[in-house]
């Protein structure tokens, strides 16, 4: 169903607690990484995987490698966002999907949801 009314709006999410705003009725609708967990949370289908990349500073010993494995994160010491990515070779994707608050059950959710869905 088309609802040419309807403005999507983005907005960034903390990733630590991204469905605090789905609870409060914030926002109607999170595209999340997956797995999201909670009786109150409604997982959509999976949209979408991305590989798992890291950041490390580019001085750590590790940052001239192309990729790292899930054994190489014992000893490292996550830093900002500003630096380089590294591929984790190992590690499975990353599932997304569109999360919503169980008990929103409006037409304009339903409609998008069935629209992602196909």
């Amino acid at each position: 169903m088309r609802s040419p009314a309807v403005r999507l709006r983005h907005r960034d999410l903390n990733p630590v607690d991204p469905l605090t705003p789905l609870r409060a009725g914030e926002i109607d609708v999170a595209h999340l990484w997956l797995p999201v967990r909670g009786p109150d949370i409604t997982v959509g289908p999976i949209t979408h995987t991305s590989p798992i990349v890291i950041a490390m500073a580019s001085t750590h010993p590790h940052a001239d490698r192309e990729s790292i494995s899930l054994e190489d994160y014992g000893d490292l010491t996550f830093v900002a966002h500003e630096s380089p990515y590294l591929p984790v070779r190992d590690a499975p994707p990353c599932r997304w999907a569109f999360a919503w608050h169980a008990s929103n059950t409006t037409p304009l959710l339903r409609d998008f949801i069935a629209t992602i869905a196909t």
